[in-house]
């Protein structure tokens, strides 16, 4: 016994689909193959996500001199995106582990001591902010950026100033 094959061409896909009752087959935003409708727009595309979009899970790493000066990396193709050392947490990565990797990553550093200080959400991201107490190893530079001490003032006016204008305000460093 032979198979037979249907195969369906996709002729229209319109746009509107706001009708309803019994005009609803003729009406836009329903699938149409030659004359039949063979399903309506919902079942195949969505106007709005179904599902949120996923939060970027981040950490930061806060390193402060006596002085007041702050590890800081610069991005290599914007001088304006300048902050602490960071970036995301892996999946199934503990955030400390996660401060711990990127600091080493970054800057050749290694934190002996981390605490969080702060955990929020900016710009739908969630961030955890670190301070390292208790550093060792060399400075240098990555990928990431340049690496360098800066000013609360740099962070502020740089293109996250947003972010570290609050947290600066929440820590007493402002």
């Amino acid at each position: 016994m032979a198979r037979i094959r249907q195969r369906w061409a996709l002729s229209e896909v319109v746009g509107d689909y706001s009708m309803a009752g019994s005009r609803r087959n003729d009406a836009p935003g329903n699938i149409r193959s030659g004359r039949f409708v063979i399903s309506n727009r919902t079942n195949i595309l969505s106007d709005e996500l179904t599902e949120p979009s996923p939060r970027l899970s981040t950490v930061r790493i806060m390193v402060r001199r006596k002085d007041g000066k702050y590890l800081c990396v610069i991005d290599h193709d914007d001088a304006s995106r300048i902050g602490f050392p960071g970036g995301r947490i892996e999946l199934n990565e503990l955030p400390e582990d996660a401060a711990t990797r990127e600091l080493w990553e970054e800057t050749g550093l290694i934190a002996n001591n981390l605490r969080l200080v702060d955990t929020n959400f900016f710009r739908e991201n969630q961030i955890s902010l670190f301070l390292a107490n208790d550093v060792e190893g060399n400075l240098k530079s990555s990928p990431e950026g340049r690496v360098t001490w800066c000013s609360g003032k740099d962070l502020i006016e740089g293109f996250f100033g947003e972010y570290y204008s609050n947290i600066l305000k929440k820590l007493g460093h402002l």
